[in-house]
């Protein structure tokens, strides 16, 4: 990942408490985007300035390895998370996924 889409995803990363902003699950203002994204990618803010070690993938591994072997999907929706590993939000991502997609790519 370059500098520059570092920072623009930076950017459209949705903290995992406003994500998780409702008492009956996703905030309505996020939930489908949430769930229909081909991939989801989470941002440890702790390490937000180290774009090789602050992304990890949630949701979506196999189109990952797809675009890591040179097979670029078109259209591919993208939903970014930030979270901070230091605190509990770690887990509650991986909840959230496995919730609400029923999958959680988290290694």
């Amino acid at each position: 990942m370059n500098a520059i889409d570092h920072e623009r995803y930076k950017s459209m990363a949705v903290p995992i408490a406003d994500l998780m902003a409702s008492p009956n699950g996703l905030n309505p203002e996020y939930m489908n985007a949430f769930k229909t994204a081909d991939v989801v990618l989470g941002l440890d803010v702790d390490r937000e300035n180290q774009p090789a070690l602050c992304w990890s993938v949630f949701a979506g591994r196999g189109w990952m390895q797809e675009i890591i072997h040179g097979k670029t999907p078109v259209n591919l929706k993208m939903f970014f998370v930030s979270y901070r590993q230091s605190t509990d939000q770690l887990e509650q991502l991986c909840a959230c996924c496995q919730a609400h997609r029923h999958e959680c790519d988290y290694r």
